[in-house]
């Protein structure tokens, strides 16, 4: 029994020990014909499945396998999506960077397969170069101005709209050295992804 509410996405993940486990999931006026049937595989398959809430209220799951020869073991989450930590990096042309130049390049991750659906950046760092070429390195994407990077040329985002992976993200880095160097740019963006189908 789980309390369910249209306001919110509702998904569904099960993983069962063994075999293959279906779930139904009712909700509290009618016991005997289900809104959905949902079946989940130890190897392979679907793992997590959307489930249309029509009103707010109380939803019942029967969780059941029809082979009488496994003895099941399982967990399974309802509710808001699970989350999973993730990293992404973007390496620029090689490139060299002059003294006292600056370098700026850009990664549109708009339309990048690697990236999942809804991931948010939580952190960016902009490497490949190394501290005594280059102390002074920026970032930027589409909702927020160019913003300087710590000692450790990574800085923390907060995980809101602004910071989703699928945008323009721009990179910055100015030379402190008094001769040129070349190197190939990194930007690294560590990311939440919600686990949706």
């Amino acid at each position: 029994m789980v309390a369910l509410y249209t306001s919110d996405p509702v998904y569904l993940d099960l993983n069962p020990g063994a075999g293959t486990i279906t779930v139904d999931v009712f909700d509290s006026s009618n016991l005997t014909h289900p809104l959905g049937s949902y079946e989940f595989q130890k190897y392979g398959g679907t793992e997590v499945y959307e489930v249309p809430i029509t009103s707010d209220g109380t939803y019942y799951l029967k969780v059941y396998h029809d082979v009488t020869s496994i003895s099941a073991s399982y967990f399974f989450t309802i509710g808001n999506p699970q989350y999973t930590l993730g990293s992404y990096v973007h390496e620029f042309r090689a490139t060299t960077l002059p003294s006292k130049g600056t370098w700026e390049d850009f990664a549109d991750l708009r339309s990048e397969p690697d990236i999942p659906k809804g991931a948010i950046a939580h952190e960016i760092t902009i490497g490949g170069c190394l501290s005594t070429v280059s102390s002074k390195r920026y970032f930027r994407n589409q909702e927020t101005g160019w913003t300087a990077t710590g000692t450790t040329f990574s800085y923390t985002l907060a995980v809101t709209d602004k910071s989703r992976l699928d945008q323009r993200w721009e990179a910055r880095m100015i030379s402190t050295s008094t001769s040129s160097h070349s190197f190939t740019p990194t930007m690294r963006l560590r990311y939440v992804a919600p686990i949706i189908p």
